[in-house]
């Protein structure tokens, strides 16, 4: 999506999986405060999935097991 898109309202429409690092965002704490999911779902993708991972911002690199099993549940079909 660009600049256009987005004034346009358009979103994606593809299945979307956003992972954050916990430790990255601030404001993570306070209550009513959105997350990147929020974000994303109200900006980008509505349908979009996801989840924090008890990381910094580099998530594969902190954490690759945990990343690695939210990207095979994600990619995985349920059938």
């Amino acid at each position: 999506l660009d600049e256009e898109d987005l004034a346009a309202g358009r979103t994606l429409d593809c299945p979307t999986l956003v992972l954050w690092g916990e430790f990255y965002l601030t404001g993570r704490d306070e209550p009513g405060s959105e997350t990147a999911l929020d974000v994303w779902r109200r900006t980008f993708a509505p349908q979009a999935q996801g989840q924090s991972i008890d990381s910094g911002h580099f998530l594969a690199e902190e954490r690759p097991t945990e990343t690695a099993r939210a990207l095979s549940a994600f990619l995985t079909p349920t059938g």
